[in-house]
């Protein structure tokens, strides 16, 4: 009797390890398609570097994964269901959003503080005779705001506090968006950027700082950065960001989505470039130039966020028609500029923004900066940049 229950505990040992090995090959036979599409959308991104190229292959090979979403869907329930605020790496608080669980979690290192490529940048403007400005943006952790569970830290703020401390010790003139704009605070929930709108009120405080330190004469009137001057189009429960695909929508919801849309006349020219090569080109009004309204209305498409400037990441060049100056702006600046130039560069006749984080533009800014010949520089970015 004993010999028989072993033999089939055994037995069903087997089939269970073979049930198991059958479901991986048939998983691995039903993403054949996804990673070929990977591959491709891999090999096709003209970014640049092999280690870009790599996290590229990853990203769409996981975005592209056969039931993803019901994988996920299934581990959200699961952590709903045990109270966990923590899944996949990603830290939901008790006004439910979402943060990355590693920068919370993250320690404080001196070497956060080291601007020596921005103060090389900030020389050359000075030889120069330029307008320079340093612009911290907000972390998603707002002070007297966001709530934390015990044992996590707020690590941003306390980079960005030493980071500013450095520069003004040095004399490089800065804007703290965090103060300036402190009750316009808004991010997404399930992503890590701010929201069209805060983005809008960036652009009003750069341009009043501007203003006040040069005597730039941007935005005379205050018609282009008032805004009751624009339309706010709505998608509601559309946007699943960075941090929400990796969990779901069921762990903390979808967020609403806004474009603002000036009411008043605008005349562009729009232009993305990928490792020097035109990428998108657009021209006429705002809409048309700036917005990926295809997109926005897709609904199988989750990160709405890309909707802003068509998407355009590595360089992109705006040449506004109806500008009431000549002046040339560069901006240096992570994708917290995206939506962010959109408004921006109504204020001035032609607007260049380069991302200098790996894989998206990675030549020598410098050299940029000799060609393009700006007449305002503006650097919204504190990691390595190149030189």
């Amino acid at each position: 009797m004993d010999g028989t229950i072993q033999t089939i505990q055994r037995n069903s040992d087997r089939v269970l390890a073979l049930l198991f090995i059958a479901l991986m090959a048939a998983l691995a036979v039903l993403n054949v398609p996804a990673l070929r599409d990977a591959y491709r959308a891999a090999r096709t991104d003209t970014a640049g570097t092999l280690q870009g190229t790599i996290r590229r292959l990853e990203k769409e090979y996981t975005d592209l994964f056969f039931l993803r979403s019901k994988f996920i869907d299934l581990n959200a329930l699961a952590h709903l269901a045990m109270g966990q605020k923590v899944m996949n790496q990603v830290y939901r608080n008790a006004d439910g959003m979402l943060f990355s669980f590693k920068a919370l979690t993250a320690p404080k290192t001196a070497d956060d503080a080291s601007p020596d490529s921005l103060v090389a940048l900030y020389r050359y403007a000075q030889e120069k005779g330029l307008p320079f400005l340093y612009v911290q943006h907000p972390s998603k952790v707002i002070r007297q705001k966001t709530v934390l569970s015990a044992g996590l830290a707020d690590v941003a703020n306390d980079t960005h506090d030493r980071r500013l401390g450095v520069l003004r010790a040095m004399g490089i003139p800065t804007l703290d968006l965090r103060e300036s704009i402190r009750d316009h605070l808004e991010f997404y929930r399930t992503d890590h950027h701010w929201t069209v709108r805060t983005a809008f009120y960036a652009t009003q405080s750069i341009v009043e700082r501007l203003n006040s330190l040069y005597h730039l004469g941007l935005d005379p009137d205050g018609i282009l950065t008032s805004l009751q001057n624009f339309d706010s189009l709505r998608y509601e429960d559309c946007f699943l960001g960075s941090h929400g695909i990796r969990v779901g929508p069921l762990f903390a919801g979808m967020d609403d989505f806004e474009m603002l849309v000036p009411r008043f006349e605008t005349d562009l020219h729009y232009r993305h470039y990928s490792a020097h090569r035109l990428d998108v080109e657009t021209d006429g009004a705002f809409p048309e130039a700036f917005v990926d309204f295809d997109l926005l209305e897709d609904p199988n498409y989750l990160n709405k966020y890309n909707a802003c400037l068509k998407g355009g990441y590595v360089e992109n060049v705006v040449e506004n028609r109806l500008a009431s100056n000549d002046l040339k702006v560069l901006l240096v600046a992570n994708s917290f500029a995206r939506a962010m130039v959109q408004y921006f560069s109504l204020c001035f006749r032609e607007t260049r923004q380069l991302d200098p984080q790996g894989g998206r533009y990675s030549d020598s800014f410098i050299e940029y900066m000799e060609a393009y010949r700006p007449d305002v520089v503006v650097v919204m970015f504190y990691g390595s940049i190149p030189l």
